[in-house]
């Protein structure tokens, strides 16, 4: 509210209200608004419940009791995305939280289970529209969280298909 009032145009009004309708979005389709079914719900509460883990479909799959191809199909089925993307995009928002609370890039990747942090630069790049560093750099707030860079998604397929073997739809 107070950004729609401090807007000093009505472009600015326009910009910030699709910003709040992305977020919000982004947000519902987290999948804790949503009815899934319980194994989705379950692997769901698994990926927020360790964040600062490298989680992976057959680690969640035997936690659940659950093969790993039934979960990746019900996932998919209950979501519209694959497990790695829901998992990426989930962690690459509490990254974007962190930095936004000043914590160091290192840090970051620490707390969200990234071994690698040049691996994590290319997805957060790929989520954010910029790096890591770009993003901890920007002069007065932040790019708008739209979710995803929709112009990356390709990029971030073709970055999941040359690392795992594996191409997402």
């Amino acid at each position: 509210q107070a950004a729609i009032v401090r807007a000093q145009s009505a472009s600015a009004v326009q910009k910030t209200f699709f910003e709040f309708v992305h977020r919000y979005a982004a947000d519902f389709s987290l999948g804790l608004q949503h009815n899934y079914s319980p194994i989705t719900t379950q692997a769901i509460n698994y990926i927020i419940n360790n964040p600062s883990a490298p989680v992976q479909l057959s680690e969640v799959a035997h936690a659940i009791n659950v093969s790993d191809s039934y979960l990746s199909q019900l996932f998919k089925k209950d979501t519209g995305m694959n497990f790695v993307y829901y998992v990426h995009r989930y962690k690459m928002r509490l990254a974007k939280q962190m930095l936004d609370e000043s914590m160091l890039i290192y840090q970051v990747c620490e707390k969200i289970g990234f071994e690698n942090s040049s691996y994590f630069a290319k997805i957060f790049k790929r989520f954010h529209g910029v790096s890591p560093t770009e993003y901890k750099s920007k002069e007065n707030g932040q790019p708008p969280d739209t979710g995803y860079n929709t112009q990356g998604l390709k990029q971030y397929r073709r970055l999941r298909a040359a690392t795992t073997g594996y191409f997402i739809k």
